[in-house]
């Protein structure tokens, strides 16, 4: 039975993946320091170095499952402006300039890319500076989760027709995702669109307020991941947060709030970086078979938005009107993930540890400075314990490939090498090297060799990392790599 308080590892769903290695008893969500200046926002946002804007339409029927658009990509440097990705299930009825309507030839290059359930198009021809216009349609299946229909699977790429709503992530491409030269796939941009949802009580749209009706205008001048969630459904919006698929008290919303707050300065304090948002919470139903409603073992983030399956209540997080522990660790993590997966977003080899791992090595050291050394030890014993169970893992700096760190890797061993990595090279350069990466990087391929390098650059040593390697890059690190948290 799947209950809010266990101590319990994540599912794999940020990259698409039904093979669930751990389940989550815990929704998170996240909120952010409110008294940040939008400058700051600005600076610490992917929008800073690159910005695309999507204008135009987006037109939704729940009960058929037809999605169709004409929306427009502009403001794309050169290095964006000829290839990008779509829903393998959208049809393309045509490509055109956006200044003068006139047709662009395109053909399709290549099936999916990365973790995007989606077909790579490219232009044969190059648009002008005001960029392109893609008008497309599709028809997708319809699940009645409440009468008990389900699909053989579901993932944060699915457009998710599940009888009441439609659900569709940036992961799902439901929107055209432009390709940069490096190969990087750039779903976040600024935004200026209308929604139309025959029969829908209410419409959202990330990164905005939503709105009750069958029709929306939405703007964004910050770049976001863009996840459509629209149909019948009730919202509560409040002075920092949204809260958006299940009913909620003010009273409630508001102590989600207070607690997430006090993790978000603690991650702001551990990087010396300012928050700069503001978050908005998510409960839907899954139309997966392996899912269920009132109960969540799935979730995933396209910033600002956590989301979470089982369309199970947000006051669940709360125990005598505070959020419990096991709801913190958990929200510390996605919070973490405005640094790592928002401003930088890391490629290559060890994508999901510098990814995944150091999102739940910050939930860690949030998790200490919020309850103190005893729970903080608890938890790190409760992680060696569960890898003791676990096969043989491929050690760091042999990891050749991103599907080599699997779900007990990114939650489990790479946050304790993180830790290690503290104690071997030093607190402060861990710490330094991090904060480096949140402020000067937006999209890095990362190799272990690169990491050493990087980490060289803050302080370590040669001589430190060696005994790293010796003592934690083996198939299973003991205790000479995991030592009792004492400092």
């Amino acid at each position: 039975m799947t209950t809010y308080g266990s101590i319990a590892a994540r599912s794999q769903s940020d990259d698409g993946r039904q093979n669930q290695r751990w389940r989550f008893q815990v929704l998170a969500v996240l909120l952010v320091l409110p008294v940040v200046a939008a400058k700051a926002e600005q600076s610490n946002n992917p929008s800073s170095q690159a910005q695309p804007h999507l204008a135009g339409t987006f037109d939704v029927d729940t009960a058929a499952g037809l999605l169709a658009a004409d929306v427009c990509l502009s403001s794309l440097p050169f290095s964006m402006s000829s290839s990008f990705l779509l829903n393998r299930g959208l049809n393309i009825r045509d490509v055109r300039r956006a200044d003068s309507g006139s047709p662009l030839d395109f053909e399709r290059d290549s099936e999916g890319r990365g973790t995007f359930d989606a077909v790579q198009y490219k232009l044969t021809e190059a648009p002008s500076s005001a960029g392109y216009c893609v008008r497309y349609r599709g028809a997708f299946p319809v699940f009645a989760v409440d009468s008990g229909e389900r699909a053989s699977t579901d993932w944060k790429g699915q457009i998710a027709f599940d009888g009441k709503t439609i659900r569709a992530a940036d992961q799902s491409a439901f929107y055209p995702i432009p390709l940069a030269d490096g190969g990087a796939a750039i779903a976040a941009m600024s935004f200026r669109l209308t929604v139309a949802c025959a029969g829908c009580s209410a419409i959202y749209l990330n990164g905005s307020k939503p709105r009750a009706g069958a029709t929306g205008n939405f703007e964004s001048t910050v770049a976001r991941p863009l996840l459509l969630y629209a149909g019948r459904f009730p919202y509560r919006s409040r002075a920092r947060a949204n809260f958006i698929g299940v009913e909620i008290s003010d009273a409630d919303a508001d102590a989600i709030s207070e607690g997430a707050a006090l993790i978000a300065q603690a991650h702001s304090s551990y990087l010396s970086v300012p928050y700069g948002d503001q978050p908005n919470f998510l409960s839907f139903a899954s139309v997966g078979r392996d899912r269920s409603l009132t109960s969540n073992t799935w979730q995933f983030v396209s910033w600002p938005t956590i989301a979470h399956d089982g369309r199970m209540q947000f006051g669940t997080l709360l125990q005598d009107g505070k959020l419990k522990p096991s709801s913190a660790i958990y929200l510390a993590h996605e919070m973490a993930h405005f640094f790592f997966g928002t401003i930088f977003i890391p490629r290559g080899p060890l994508q999901w540890f510098m990814l995944e791992s150091t999102a739940e090595f910050m939930a860690l050291k949030a998790y200490r400075a919020l309850y103190g050394e005893a729970p903080y030890a608890q938890r790190i014993a409760i992680y060696v314990a569960q890898l003791e169970k676990k096969p043989p893992f491929v050690p760091l700096n042999r990891v050749e490939a991103p599907d080599q760190i699997d779900s007990d890797y990114r939650y489990r061993l790479g946050p304790l090498l993180w830790l290690a990595l503290e104690a071997h090279v030093g607190a402060d350069t861990v710490r330094n090297y991090l904060s480096h990466l949140v402020q000067t990087r937006v999209d890095e391929v990362v190799s272990y060799p690169q990491l050493r390098e990087g980490l060289k650059r803050f302080g370590a040593t040669t001589a430190a990392l060696d005994r790293f390697e010796s003592n934690c890059l083996v198939e299973r690190p003991g205790v000479a790599c995991f030592p009792t948290p004492s400092s």
